[in-house]
């Protein structure tokens, strides 16, 4: 099982602001069921929507919405854009840039640091 936290920017971002409750489940359900390696869900939009308790026009909405320009969107990558459908699924355009992010406090990074530098004798 992989482990990606939900990283509290959401809660400032234009998705969330804009956004109608579906599409943000959508988008959620997206970032939680990406494969971490590549930020590729394989799920087809019927299948997104069973899980979701959605309908499949809310799910296809949501869908085109995140694959839609976002001019307030704060990463300008992709003109805002936080998903492209792809031969393999869809893929979330930013997931492995923000799964890199150091998500730590600063107590853990000190933590690292210290055993980094190895054994004090």
């Amino acid at each position: 099982m992989s482990y990606l936290p939900l990283d509290r920017d959401l809660l400032t971002s234009s998705t969330w602001a804009t956004g109608t409750p579906a599409q943000i489940k959508v988008w959620i359900y997206l970032l939680l069921q990406a494969d971490p390696r590549s930020g590729i869900v394989e799920d087809a939009a019927p299948a997104i929507a069973l899980r979701c308790g959605l309908s499949l026009a809310e799910v296809e909405g949501a869908l085109d919405w995140l694959a839609a320009p976002d001019p307030h969107s704060r990463t300008k990558d992709h003109d805002g854009r936080r998903i492209a459908m792809g031969p393999d699924g869809i893929l979330i355009l930013n997931y492995l840039a923000r799964a890199k992010k150091d998500h730590s406090t600063e107590r853990v990074r000190r933590f690292r640091a210290r055993r980094a530098d190895g054994p004090k004798r």
